[in-house]
């Protein structure tokens, strides 16, 4: 079971987030608002090609309410997935504007 718990910064995800569960996620997700927001994956126990899946809707979501959603405490098992998917760019910053310039 994955739960979805709303804080004040975003929100955080606890559980498994596979295909079992997913579906209950996204109907717990209340929505996206703010500039920025947080999705503390740092209680995610187990994670497949769904629940990344999921990240990725959720990200465009929030993305189309023109709020950027940060993963923080990113399991290495979920960074693992993302990087062989080639995904990896969802869970770093985006490089600033000041980057490689001098």
């Amino acid at each position: 079971m994955a739960q979805v718990i709303h804080t004040d910064t975003g929100l955080s995800l606890r559980g498994d987030l596979t295909v079992d569960t997913v579906n209950g996620a996204l109907q717990a997700n209340r929505g996206f608002a703010g500039n920025e927001c947080t999705l503390d994956l740092a209680a995610v126990d187990n994670v497949d090609s769904a629940g990344l899946a999921l990240l990725v809707y959720w990200m465009q979501e929030a993305a189309a309410r023109n709020c950027r959603l940060r993963p923080c405490n990113v399991p290495d098992r979920i960074r693992s997935l993302m990087r062989i998917l080639g995904l990896t760019e969802l869970l770093d910053p985006e490089p600033s504007e000041d980057s490689g310039k001098g």
